[in-house]
């Protein structure tokens, strides 16, 4: 349960007593297993159950599987919860955690629902795995449901483009039925559209600015064209190009999601081990070797990948901060150029690695390098995050006030804007990248603060919990 309210909230743990008397009953005899072990005999009896249909709602041996299953499904929900509130803290209407972890807990309710296409039987099936990414995938499915669906109306094509993120489009794109090969050309187009369209939400017909700015756009496009020995196009070419990426983002956000029980298909018994390895059985192994890969990178990748993973700062807003630096890095899309290329050389290292390791895993698969792609992202964002909240804690202690109250900053303007100017200051130090040089990240560096507030509060939660 949480208790408080906005960034003042604790995380209560309760008890249920009968399940916990009956839960020392069972661990009597096996006392060494873990609490994963438990997980899976409680849903094989929900399944077996469920299969000779013997079942009623007073069956006491169903109930309290039941009980322990989704007792046991909390921390994932919190998990989800938490991804879940990083993921969408930047659009309009922001979701509460306790708003989160109540979305997260629809999909554990019933928890069998959940798990109708686990097999229980599967000698590497994960439960907290194959849990996590179905309520992580429900929770998604949900929020894009009912909160880009109700934006649907808020913007016009020209607005809806100018509000995409480079990951909307591509997985846009390819829902689309777009080859992968093709995708660069929407992406080039869309890309010079967002540097140089500037919009205007009270235009909502296409007039001659616009058509003036659509024939810079093509000028640019074909400019860029030539840098990668890609074929010019004319304007109505750009055009339809853009009309293609319209198009597809508002089929990709206002989508019809289908049911639970159809959406949560985590079958792939390959797939399933590759975010294991990530997600949970080996995930400090997995964030060491990420870890020890990231610091081989060159000094100029690092930073980058820190500000777009750590930070949640826009390749935009990279740019401005790294241009007095990295004086060759200027625009929006040199940026993306230089990101792609430093994730795919974590990327190549981390797959040469896996391959040396375990041979049973076949990563060669577009969909299951796509995968670990995402999980090292995931991997890329904790530690980058937790280097940053580090950072945080120390400037905190020394530059705000050595004995300060967290609450203090929270309730305080004055203290949290000392805190976000003496931590901006502190960054720019400690890179390099010149005096105010993170001007234009300032709200990003605002809502990174917010986060390293409720991170602090819900760590020092989880710890007394699990200390009782």
């Amino acid at each position: 349960m949480f208790e408080g309210v906005n960034k003042r909230l604790n995380i209560v743990w309760q008890t249920d007593l009968q399940l916990e008397r009956h839960m020392k009953r069972l661990i009597q005899s096996e006392s060494e297993v873990k609490a994963e072990y438990w997980a899976h005999y409680f849903l094989k009896i929900i399944k077996v159950n469920q299969a000779v249909q013997q079942v009623s709602s007073s069956s006491d041996c169903f109930v309290k599987a039941r009980g322990h299953l989704s007792s046991y499904l909390q921390e994932a929900c919190l998990w989800a919860a938490h991804k879940s509130f990083q993921r969408f803290s930047f659009i309009r209407h922001k979701y509460p955690l306790s708003e989160l972890f109540q979305i997260a807990n629809l999909a554990v309710n019933p928890p069998e629902k959940l798990f109708k296409t686990f097999d229980v039987e599967h000698p590497q099936a994960n439960l907290n795995a194959y849990a996590k990414t179905a309520i992580l995938r429900f929770t998604g499915n949900l929020i894009y449901a009912q909160d880009i669906e109700a934006k649907r109306d808020k913007f016009t094509d020209y607005g809806l483009l100018k509000d995409l993120t480079a990951k909307e489009l591509k997985e846009a794109l390819l829902a689309r039925g777009i080859n992968q090969n093709n995708i660069n050309y929407y992406y080039l187009a869309w890309q010079c559209f967002d540097e140089i369209y500037l919009y205007n939400p009270a235009n909502r017909k296409l007039g001659s600015e616009e058509i003036l700015q659509i024939g810079q756009i093509t000028s640019y496009y074909n400019q860029r064209c030539e840098e990668f020995n890609l074929t010019t196009q004319s304007v109505a070419q750009v055009q339809n190009l853009l009309l293609t990426c319209i198009q597809a983002a508002r089929n990709y956000r206002t989508k019809k999601f289908s049911p639970l029980d159809e959406q949560i298909n985590v079958t792939d018994c390959n797939s399933s081990l590759l975010e294991n390895l990530i997600q949970h059985e080996e995930w400090q192994e997995t964030q060491s070797l990420i870890k020890k890969l990231f610091l081989t990178l060159p000094e100029q990748g690092q930073l980058m990948l820190k500000l777009w993973h750590g930070l949640g700062l826009t390749q935009t807003e990279i740019a401005g901060a790294i241009t007095n630096k990295y004086t060759e890095i200027q625009k929006q899309y040199q940026v993306a150029r230089h990101l792609g290329k430093y994730t795919k050389t974590l990327l190549d290292s981390l797959i040469s690695q896996w391959q040396k390791n375990l041979r049973e895993v076949k990563v060669y698969d577009d969909k299951n390098i796509e995968a670990i792609k995402d999980a090292m992202n995931d991997c890329l964002q904790v530690y980058t995050q937790q280097e940053f909240f580090n950072t945080l804690d120390r400037v905190a202690r020394i530059k705000i006030a050595d004995n300060i109250s967290f609450n203090n900053i929270e309730n305080d303007n004055i203290i949290k804007q000392k805190l976000i100017n003496a931590f901006q200051e502190e960054l720019e130090t400690t890179t390099q990248l010149g005096i105010n040089a993170l001007d234009g990240a300032k709200n990003k560096l605002a809502i990174f603060i917010d986060n390293w507030l409720i991170n602090r509060n819900t760590h020092r939660t989880t710890c007394n919990h699990t200390a009782k």
